[in-house]
């Protein structure tokens, strides 16, 4: 990798920020929704991204990977049952969490790093239910013009519904991804997340705000090439 990888503590919460060896000038700004462990998650991610921006694939970008160690909570819109009954149940803190990154975190990044403020600079991406919650994010805030939503949750109780009575900001971009083996799970419920990816990307094709969107399958599982599929989001976000 070209360029440096920092690692911070944000009002207890971790932080990682990828910084391009190119960045002599204000560049957009891509931010993660991680788990414990931020600067794992984006390493590899940033690596493949990285050679993408060489070969002409996208732009030079910054990203910023902030992490939770309270998945169930910090990235699930509403409080919802838990998929197990040996697991916590999700309590719907992804408000709080949001409002957190864009009151207190982005002021902080573009203080200290060379990112292009306001929206138009700004995507939001993350894997599994901080996919969802990148999503929710279009709906509650005003805060991105792009998302990468990948292998994201969307069986999750309540979500149809949401999506059809809102929108997200207009001219939004929105990259949804998802596994080809993942509506084959075992668990009824996550097993209706292909559909209800379709669903989504259907309506999201219909919303006139959305003005590009795309679905991308990708082979295996759900835990099936993890990096590859973020990249892959943050290079088409970062076109």
């Amino acid at each position: 990798m070209k360029g440096t990888i920092t690692h911070f503590q944000k009002d207890g919460r971790p932080v990682s920020v990828y910084l391009p060896k190119t960045a002599d000038r204000l560049i957009p700004v891509v931010y993660m929704l991680a788990g414990p462990d931020p600067g794992l998650e984006l390493t590899g991610p940033a690596e493949r991204a990285e050679a993408a921006t060489e070969s002409g694939e996208c732009r030079p970008f910054i990203a910023v990977a902030a992490g939770t160690r309270h998945w169930n909570s910090d990235y699930a819109p509403w409080p919802a049952p838990p998929l197990l009954d040996s697991e916590p149940p999700f309590t719907g803190g992804a408000s709080d969490l949001l409002r957190w990154l864009t009151e207190d975190l982005m002021p902080f990044i573009e203080g200290e790093f060379p990112v292009q403020a306001g929206a138009h600079g700004r995507a939001v991406l993350g894997y599994s239910l901080a996919g969802l919650a990148a999503l929710y994010a279009m709906y509650v805030t005003d805060a991105f013009i792009a998302c990468g939503c990948c292998s994201g949750s969307m069986w999750y109780d309540g979500w149809p519904e949401f999506m059809a009575a809102n929108s997200p900001r207009p001219g939004s971009r929105i990259y949804l991804s998802l596994g080809k083996k993942e509506e084959k799970a075992r668990n009824p419920r996550m097993a209706a997340v292909g559909d209800a990816t379709r669903a989504a990307h259907a309506r999201l094709s219909a919303d006139a705000n959305v003005a590009e969107t795309a679905l991308i399958w990708h082979d295996g599982g759900h835990f099936s090439a993890v990096p590859a599929r973020v990249s892959a989001a943050m290079t088409w976000l970062s076109r």
